[in-house]
């Protein structure tokens, strides 16, 4: 096996030639699958400068150049830990927004007609 194997790999335009650009990422049975299971995996193990050959060898189009950074590529400086509490926070605020009144508040609400 040669030392660029790894441009052997089919990308998703190819695998299916159908797929649109950002529809790589979308929940569509066997493509969801394929994606997941040969395509992340994959990509994830290329460097910069093979993923870029790979690209340019396959004749990549912008759209798809641009979807692959987009779905696949964690940016740089991106903490997930903090990504998830500020998103814990978030659902945590929007489920006390949501919250149906409490006490004087939900007296109110029924005496004024306002059942939550």
């Amino acid at each position: 096996m040669s030392d660029r194997a790894w441009l052997e790999q089919p990308p998703p335009w190819v695998v299916f030639p159908g797929m649109r650009p950002l529809e790589a990422a979308a929940d569509q049975g066997l493509q969801e699958a394929w994606v997941d299971q040969v395509w992340r995996p994959f990509w994830a193990s290329l460097g910069a400068a093979e993923r870029d050959a790979y690209l340019t060898h396959w004749g990549a189009s912008e759209a798809w150049r641009g979807a692959i950074h987009f779905l696949f590529e964690t940016p740089d400086g991106f903490d997930a830990a903090a990504d998830a509490a500020e998103s814990a926070r978030w659902l945590a605020g929007q489920a006390e927004q949501a919250a149906p009144p409490r006490g004087i508040a939900a007296l109110l609400s029924r005496w004024l007609g306002r059942r939550g």
